[in-house]
């Protein structure tokens, strides 16, 4: 049941829907097998009003590392909303720092 409800929220993260169902807090924070949450997957396709939401729900979601210790932050810069979530997130306290891994 709980690998169910991840699987719905990282697809409703992609998709654009995530305000349609309710999650609990602590799924905001799962990962896939790469270490994404639902913030870098929405981030990463540039999913504002969702990175708006996740955050909002689970503000430490904003510090997550995926495998390669990369936060949100390093997925939206590439994102193509014109930095929108990029910005947003820097709003929101990621640093230009959160662009790298934490072992160089």
């Amino acid at each position: 049941m709980l690998m169910l409800q991840i699987a719905q929220l990282f697809k409703a993260a992609v998709k654009g829907d995530i305000r349609n169902f309710k999650f609990h807090k602590a799924l905001f924070l799962a990962k896939d097998q790469r270490g994404l949450t639902a913030l870098h997957k929405a981030s990463a396709l540039g999913n504002l009003e969702e990175v708006k939401y996740i955050l909002k729900r689970e503000p430490s979601a904003i510090f997550a590392r995926d495998y390669l210790e990369y936060t949100a932050l390093y997925y939206a810069y590439f994102a193509a909303d014109k930095l929108q979530t990029y910005q947003y997130l820097l709003d929101k306290g990621a640093t230009p720092l959160n662009l790298l891994p934490l072992t160089l």
